[in-house]
């Protein structure tokens, strides 16, 4: 239904309207003449004539409203405070030339040979130089700033996040950002199988945390002290100066002995060099994902074509994957991608600074909130009683 109003005059009612003839209904463009009053949209009317604005109709709900101001202004004040932090602590990007600068700088342009191009790269690509494709900046920047808003949002969900990189440049890189974010890292290998069979690798985090936790003495050495409280007990004894036939010193005697049964085991040299050696090896793969009790929610991949097992696997789980994607990768492999060089250090590390200040707002948020919710809730409380 069309409403057309032929003239414009201020009447009381919508009577004098459709008596006068002033609006017409049109159904399909068929002029019907005029209707009652109840067939007629009232925000039309109301848009044309000011008798018929809303302040005329204010709820009973805006004075109620206004009462509770008064107690929530304290909360509100807080809240625009934060915000200003946040606003302040956001990674938005500079203006386009500096980022270009930047960017330049970082060589985040340079790609591939064009023989080793991936057909699904060719529409991030913008030209040539000396054999090898050059990556489209403007798209890189286009990419990484929305990949940077769905990074604070997820971890303002507090979703657990793996950083994974195995080659040489970035596994410095990826190892700082994990520990600045408090999130997980896989730096040296990706094992086969460290998603899809995630119950043998649990297995293994387990014995890691068990061989972490204890120290074992050899038969040959059982004399040795290695433990924290032995040695901390040891000192207490020497700075009280208690003499040898003190009743104290029989029970700390006790006590020793029997931390030795509770916390070592005397074992063979040769048994003791392989718990060693196993330890080793799994503080070499596993030490990124130590404290990890559940699958990961969020991977961000450097390396696409060294770790592209890690990439088929977070596919196949549905695992959200963001990637940094030179002209050899495959961008389908990805939910969200950041087209740019993976070869350079340099390059990495300044995509991975934006990724992890990123994270480090999501988390603050998240936090924020948790702490102002229990004020919100005693001034709601506050303003419900004089309401």
């Amino acid at each position: 239904m069309l409403l057309k109003i032929k003239k414009i005059h201020k009447f009381e009612n919508y009577g004098h309207l459709r008596k006068k003839g002033i609006v017409t209904l049109y159904n399909n463009g068929v002029e019907q003449g005029p209707r009652s009053s109840k067939n007629f949209s009232l925000k039309a009317i109301r848009s044309y004539f000011p008798k018929f604005s809303q302040s005329n109709f204010i709820d009973k709900r805006q004075n109620l409203e206004k009462k509770r101001k008064k107690y929530i202004k304290e909360v509100r004040d807080i809240i625009i405070q934060k915000i200003m932090l946040f606003e302040n602590a956001t990674p938005s990007i500079d203006s386009r030339l500096e980022t270009y600068k930047k960017m330049l700088k970082k060589s985040l342009q340079y790609g591939h040979s064009i023989i080793k191009c991936h057909p699904g790269m060719k529409k991030f690509v913008r030209g040539q130089f000396n054999g090898k494709y050059l990556i489209n900046l403007i798209k890189t920047r286009r990419y990484l700033i929305r990949v940077l808003w769905f990074l604070t949002k997820y971890a303002y969900q507090k979703k657990t996040v793996l950083f994974v990189g195995t080659t040489i440049p970035t596994s410095r890189f990826i190892a700082t950002a994990a520990v600045k974010t408090k999130s997980f890292f896989i730096n040296v290998r990706w094992l086969g199988g460290m998603l899809t069979n995630w119950r043998t690798i649990e297995k293994l985090l387990k014995k890691l945390r068990e061989l972490q936790s204890k120290k074992f003495l050899s038969s040959s050495s059982p004399s040795k002290l290695q433990s924290t409280n032995l040695v901390e007990f040891k000192n207490q004894i020497d700075f009280l100066n208690i003499p040898e036939r003190n009743e104290m010193v029989g029970a700390g005697a006790t006590q020793t002995l029997s931390l030795k049964k509770k916390e070592f085991t005397n074992l063979p040299k040769k048994e003791l060099a392989m718990r060693k050696k196993e330890k080793q090896r799994l503080e070499k793969y596993l030490k990124g994902i130590k404290m990890l009790k559940n699958l990961p929610q969020v991977v961000i991949l450097a390396t696409q074509t060294n770790d592209i097992s890690a990439a088929y696997e977070c596919k196949k789980l549905g695992i959200c994957n963001i990637t940094i994607v030179d002209t050899d990768c495959n961008p389908n492999l990805a939910d969200f991608i950041i087209p740019a060089n993976d070869d350079s250090a340099s390059s990495i590390k300044y995509i991975l600074y934006y990724l992890a200040k990123a994270i480090k707002i999501g988390t603050t948020l998240s936090i924020m909130k948790n702490k102002l919710r229990k004020k919100i809730f005693l001034f709601k409380a506050r303003a419900h009683e004089v309401g």
